[in-house]
Order: C-alpha cells, then sequence, then structure tokens
C-alpha cells in the first residue's frame, strides 16, 4: 500500500482520557526504536511499547487527571484504513519520509489515533518533528 506522508501543523492539543465516554476516537502512544543509526530497521522496531491513552475528551473543563494529549506542534503525519498489519507499514513510510524530505524528529514517541467512521476504522500516525 502507498502511503502519503504529509507536514502537519497541530494548533490545538488533542486530550484524551480513560475515563471518557466517547467511544469514537482513542489514542495509542508507542515508541520507536528506528533512528538515524538504523540502516536495515526490522519492522518490529517501528512501533513498540505500546500506551493506551484512552478516548478523545470533548469539551470537559477541568480535564481528568488522567488526561494524556498529542501535543499542539508540527508533525510528519500519515492516516489510512485499519487493517491488521499496515501501522507497520505506514510508520515505515513515515519514517523513511523523515529521512527523505530531511524532517528532524524531535524524539521517539509516535501517536496513533484510531477514528471510527459509520462501518470502518481509520488510523492516523504523528511523528513530532523540528519547525
Amino acid at each position: 500500500m502507498e502511503y502519503h506522508v504529509k507536514k502537519l501543523q497541530l494548533f490545538q492539543n488533542l486530550s484524551y482520557s480513560k475515563t471518557s465516554t466517547f467511544m469514537e476516537e482513542k489514542m495509542i502512544k508507542y515508541t520507536t526504536l528506528v533512528d538515524k543509526k538504523n540502516l536495515e530497521p526490522k519492522p518490529e522496531d517501528y512501533l513498540v511499547n505500546p500506551h493506551p491513552c484512552g478516548n478523545i475528551i470533548k469539551n470537559e473543563a477541568p480535564l481528568p487527571q488522567d488526561t494524556e494529549c498529542i501535543p499542539a506542534g508540527l508533525y510528519a503525519f500519515v492516516q489510512s484504513d485499519y487493517t491488521e498489519g499496515n501501522l507497520t507499514q505506514a510508520a515505515e513510510a513515515l519514517w523513511l519520509e523523515c529521512l527523505w524530505e530531511e524532517y528532524e524528529p524531535l524524539d521517539d514517541t509516535i501517536y496513533l489515533r484510531e477514528l471510527e467512521h459509520g462501518d470502518r476504522t481509520v488510523f492516523q500516525l504523528f511523528r513530532k518533528i523540528k519547525g
């Protein structure tokens, strides 16, 4: 599958909590072990240590104590329909585009956002980059 990686400016935090009842969107934080030193990274190194962060928070003030977010900022971004196996392919495409376009990742975190759209699920991967 071909992925179209884009540069995305997120203007506000996207907040999530395990206590939120809005089930149509959730977030999982991953760590990646792939960096410029890896000349031939293993597929399993693109997304490791999944940390479920819960469901989207909509208009809640104050925010729950367990709130985690995708912080506002500049990201390398990719999205597609969710199927088994394509998360790793999309994470690889995200990394290769960072190399090709010389985007400098700011950390080793990749955010996965899963969204329900009718009868299908789509995913988005975000990797914070230097702006």
